[in-house]
């Protein structure tokens, strides 16, 4: 068990949000969306960001102010007995494969393209393509170290290219900056014709789906002590150095995601068709012609840092999520610390031999990543709308309750989801 929970205590969750943040919707999705559409969707960026904060900074605010994470309050929604929960179990594992399928694609498709496929032609021969090879090997790895329990060695290399990066990524936006004009995306809404499915992954997924609010309130509990020793142990400082550490990581993904974007108005939208997620691999070129051949190759690492990252976070946090809403339903674990190890290695185990017959079958990494995300959208308003009702409802009158205010903006964001989902349902099926 001490192994299991190892990861848990090596980043806070603010940055563990920004981790699982800077993978396919940073890397593919935004300048996708910059290379298609100019700067004509940036707005969708911050709106993005803005609409759904309040759905995640009510994760770790609900963890601190009760003591428990948000799963314990689904479990007492009113209705048939803990609906809520039978639906996140269900979703938990459509979700967990399928975020995971897209998530190794694309970190797949980096390794594609940095070392080529001349050497794999035993692999070609048998009729599957170079991205399956790397995308059977990434997930299995991801599950070994998941096993054995070696990833926080590896999560500092990952935290070391994750900070290049950001420093490679500030440099070259610096040398060489959009124009002004191009900033007239954040403030002039438009939905270019044939957009809608794009919007509807960035905002499922960007920064992250809002699923992993939930999680994050798991991981608010795993850092009451480490945030004790920063700021103090009384309640008021933990729920201060919460939210500073949620503003840390969200602001980050906000930065990354407003400059990727941006660099993908500097690619031409010929080339690599719908299916083939190699948008930052052109990314890494203009790196290359604004920093030098060097940069290249180590964008290319980070690049693949960040989505290995993002690949065992999510591999570990679905099935680390399930276990605790199953909790919930068993009297003889409800409340008992520590992970319920039995559904978390099934999940696990079931993700890790899904992802390997899709990725063979369907070698299509862009398709994948914009139907997981694109699913992340669709549930967005069910887990938005009980995050609401749990800190509306469960957490007591005090300090530490959101203001008025703050739940008015929260059921304005459920309420903007919700309707953005029924009209992208509208819009698909007429």
């Amino acid at each position: 068990m001490r192994r299991l929970t190892a990861f848990w205590s090596i980043l806070g969750p603010g940055i563990l949000l920004a981790a699982t943040s800077v993978g396919a919707s940073h890397l593919v999705l935004a300048p996708r969306a910059g290379m298609l559409y100019g700067p004509s969707l940036l707005w969708l960026i911050l709106v993005a960001h803005i609409i759904k904060y309040p759905a995640f900074m009510l994760g770790p605010r609900y963890a601190v102010a009760t003591g428990e994470n948000l799963l314990s309050g689904y479990a007492r929604v009113p209705g048939p007995k803990r609906w809520p929960l039978v639906l996140f179990a269900l979703f938990s594992v459509a979700q967990g494969i399928g975020v995971a399928v897209a998530v190794v694609g694309i970190a797949a498709s980096v390794l594609v393209v940095t070392f080529g496929d001349g050497w794999l032609s035993w692999w070609t021969g048998l009729g599957f393509s170079p991205l399956a090879f790397w995308g059977v090997a990434i997930a299995t790895v991801s599950y070994v170290l998941l096993v054995v329990g070696k990833y926080p060695g590896m999560d500092l290399v990952n935290r070391v290219m994750m900070l290049v990066l950001a420093v490679l990524t500030v440099v070259a936006f610096a040398l060489k900056p959009p124009p002004v004009e191009a900033y007239s995306g954040l403030l002039v809404p438009v939905v270019p014709v044939g957009s809608l499915v794009l919007i509807a992954a960035i905002l499922g997924w960007m920064p992250t789906g809002i699923d992993v609010s939930i999680w994050h309130s798991m991981w608010a509990l795993e850092k009451k002590g480490r945030w004790a020793k920063v700021g103090g142990e009384e309640k008021g400082k933990l729920m201060k150095t919460a939210m500073l550490d949620l503003k840390v990581g969200y602001g980050l993904s906000i930065f990354l995601g407003v400059v990727f974007y941006l660099l993908g108005t500097y690619l031409s939208a010929e080339g690599g068709g719908p299916d083939k997620a190699y948008v930052a691999v052109a990314i890494a070129d203009v790196y290359r012609g604004i920093l030098g051949r060097w940069a290249f190759p180590l964008f290319m690492l980070a690049a693949f840092c960040a989505m290995f990252s993002t690949t065992y976070i999510v591999m570990d946090g679905f099935p680390r999520s399930l276990a605790a809403a199953l909790k919930e339903f068993s009297p003889s674990r409800r409340g008992r610390p520590g992970l319920w190890a039995g559904p978390y290695w099934a999940l696990l185990t079931v993700i890790w031999l899904a992802v390997i017959p899709i990725l063979i079958f369907v070698p299509k990494p862009m398709l994948l990543v914009k139907t997981a995300a694109v699913l992340g959208f669709l549930v967005a308003p069910l887990y938005y709308g009980l995050n609401v009702y749990c800190a509306s409802r469960f957490i007591p009158e005090g300090p530490f309750r959101p203001s008025r205010i703050t739940l008015i903006a929260s059921w304005a964001g459920a309420a903007f989801m919700a309707a953005a989902s029924a009209l992208f349902l509208w819009t698909m099926l007429g």
